[in-house]
């Protein structure tokens, strides 16, 4: 060992001990600061917005610039014909039941025809609707134009 990592561990060590804590109370001290790592990157796991899990990859104009800004502003568009359970579960406000429940009345129902049939969906009302118009189709790439009244 070098001359200069003998003092580095010198230093360390009478560093640690003018602390006054004894090899326990470090060891108890490691134990709780990985704890709260730990726990910090679960809150943030478990508390992730909604916007970063519906954050679809950007596209670019160019191939040659793939770091470009794109000309318009990317949508996520769900046709609620054609869409599966999990595709419906991307939508802000629809969870595993109501994708379940939108599912079996687009059968029940033979497909919508309009938006407003998700009022039938129970948990889902206007508020919902509105919140979800910017993002779900009716038919095959066809944006709903339709308004609530």
């Amino acid at each position: 060992m070098t001359d200069l990592a003998k003092r580095s561990r010198q230093w360390l060590r009478d560093t640690v001990r003018g602390w006054g804590f004894t090899a326990f109370e470090r060891r108890a001290i490691l134990l709780l600061c990985s704890l709260i790592v730990l726990a910090s990157g679960y809150w943030y796991i478990r508390n992730r917005s909604l916007a970063q899990r519906l954050t679809a990859f950007p596209v670019a104009d160019s191939l040659s610039d793939p770091y470009s800004e794109p000309s318009q502003p990317l949508h996520i568009l769900v046709d609620i014909n054609q869409a599966s359970g999990r595709d419906l579960e991307r939508l802000p406000g629809i969870g595993p039941v109501r994708a379940a429940k939108i599912v079996e009345l687009r059968t029940k129902l033979n497909g919508f025809t309009a938006i407003e049939q998700l009022d039938q969906v129970e948990g889902i009302g206007k508020k919902t609707i509105e919140r979800l118009r910017p993002f779900i189709v009716v038919g095959s790439n066809q944006p709903v134009t339709d308004t609530l009244k």
